[in-house]
C-alpha cells in the first residue's frame, strides 16, 4: 500500500489503469495467463448509462445473446478506465433467455465491434482513459463467461470481494491527495494577492483549513 501510493503521488492516471489490471487479473483466466508471457491489462466494465453503479443492484441493460459458436454481446458501459489499451474486458451482462441470467463475459480487446464512444476529459485524470465503450454484436466463445447465474441476491456485485482492488485503490487516492496537499504547501507562503499583502499562508483560514502551510511564513 505505502509503494501504491508513492507511485500516486508521481501520477495517479496512470496508476488507477494499473490497480485494475492487477485487482482483476484473478478474475480472468485468460489474462492470468499471458501475464506470465507479457504485461497484460485487464478491467471491469460494469457501469451504464441508465443503471449507475452495479453496487445498487439492478439487471444490466447489456445483453448476452447465444449463437451457435458461443455468445454476441450488445450493450455500453461507463467510465470504463484504460480502455483504449485493455487486453481483456470483463463485461457484466444479462442473457436473452425467458428467465434472465446475469455473469461476466471475457471479452478480448482487439475483438471487432469494440468502438469508444465517449471521451474521458477530466482535468487530472485524462490519462487514465476511462471513456464509454460500445461493444456491439461482439463475438466471444461460449467458455469465455464467469459467474453465471440466476439474477437475485447472490447474483449482484459482492463489495467484499473487491478488496483486493479496493485496498490500492484507497491507496492510490490518498497518494493523489498528498500531492496536491503537498504541492498547495509549497503554492501558499509565496502566493502574495494584492488586497493582503502578505502570503496567503499567514491567513488564519488558511493556516486552520491546511495543517499550517508554513509554521514560520515569511
Amino acid at each position: 500500500m505505502l509503494a501504491d501510493g508513492g507511485l500516486a503521488q508521481g501520477e495517479g492516471a496512470g496508476r488507477a489503469v494499473e490497480a485494475a489490471a492487477v485487482g482483476y487479473r484473478g478474475q480472468a483466466a485468460q489474462g492470468h495467463e499471458e501475464s506470465f508471457e507479457r504485461p497484460v491489462l485487464i478491467n471491469h466494465a460494469r457501469v451504464e448509462p441508465e443503471l449507475g453503479s452495479p453496487a445498487r443492484g439492478g439487471l444490466p441493460a447489456t445483453l448476452a445473446r447465444r449463437t451457435p459458436g458461443g455468445w454476441s454481446l450488445s450493450g455500453t458501459k461507463r467510465f470504463v478506465t484504460g480502455a483504449e489499451g485493455l487486453d481483456w474486458f470483463l463485461v457484466w451482462a444479462t442473457t436473452d433467455e425467458p428467465e434472465p441470467s446475469v455473469g461476466t463475459f471475457l471479452v478480448p480487446g482487439g475483438s471487432p465491434g469494440i468502438e469508444i464512444t465517449g471521451r474521458w476529459d477530466h482535468l487530472g485524470l485524462r490519462a487514465s482513459g476511462s471513456h464509454d465503450v460500445t461493444f456491439r454484436e461482439v463475438a466471444i466463445p461460449y467458455e469465455n463467461v464467469v459467474g453465471l447465474g440466476p439474477h437475485g441476491p447472490a447474483a449482484e456485485q459482492d463489495n467484499r470481494a473487491g478488496a483486493s482492488l479496493h485496498l490500492p485503490l484507497a491507496a492510490l487516492y490518498l497518494g493523489v491527495a498528498r500531492a496536491a496537499q503537498a504541492f498547495f504547501h509549497t503554492f501558499a507562503p509565496t502566493r502574495v494577492p494584492a488586497n493582503l499583502g502578505h502570503p496567503a499562508a499567514r491567513t488564519e483560514r488558511f493556516r486552520r483549513t491546511t495543517s499550517s502551510p508554513s509554521s514560520n511564513p515569511a
